[in-house]
């Protein structure tokens, strides 16, 4: 069973990617500007049986809140940056801002 102390755990970055490797490039994985949505909490809940609500900086669950981490932050403020394309995320663009953010990542531990 999940609960609120595990869910921290579970947001993985490197697991968020291996799901959305196992979808089509052109597969709608998410919609922008909507918590329960989200690629993020759709993720959550095919893997895992979790609904949440993900709001950039907090992650809502079950009443109770929790801080996302830097990659999520990152992550949805990039996806919904794009909103005025289309109201769906694909699978192609969500591995291509999780890329540039694993990427930054990566710049930022060398410096």
């Amino acid at each position: 069973m999940i609960t609120i102390q595990i869910l921290p755990q579970l947001l993985n970055q490197q697991e968020f990617e291996c799901w959305l490797l196992t979808k089509k490039k052109s597969d709608y994985v998410g919609m922008r500007a909507t918590a329960y949505c989200c690629p993020i909490a759709n993720w959550l809940k095919e893997s895992y049986n979790v609904s949440v609500d993900i709001h950039g900086s907090e992650i809502i669950w079950s009443q109770n809140k929790i801080e996302s981490p830097a990659w999520i932050k990152d992550f949805v403020k990039q996806v919904d940056l794009k909103k005025q394309h289309s109201t769906f995320c694909t699978t192609q663009e969500a591995l291509v801002i999780l890329g540039l953010i694993m990427n930054n990542e990566a710049i930022s531990r060398q410096v």
